[in-house]
């Protein structure tokens, strides 16, 4: 599935479509860092973005343990 960026971060907070995109099965994210404000540590807010979405339970551990199985397992074919 591909994300509608432009129109989700008009909308929505980074924190939320970080959540929305994993909660509804997003096993892997690109993050598009060459809008108006270019940020070098978009990966790093995105990895504490997501570790406190976990710890807040507003994403389930399982959901991600999940898709880590599923990339390790598309990986293993390839």
């Amino acid at each position: 599935m591909i994300w509608p960026w432009g129109a989700m971060i008009k909308n929505y907070s980074f924190e939320e479509i970080l959540e929305k995109a994993i909660n509804t099965g997003a096993n892997l994210l690109c993050l598009s860092n060459n809008g108006d404000n270019y940020d070098p540590k978009i990966a790093k807010k995105a990895v504490d973005v997501i570790f406190n979405l976990v710890k807040s339970g507003k994403i389930r551990r399982e959901t991600i343990e999940i898709s880590y199985g599923r990339i390790i397992k598309l990986k293993e074919i390839l």
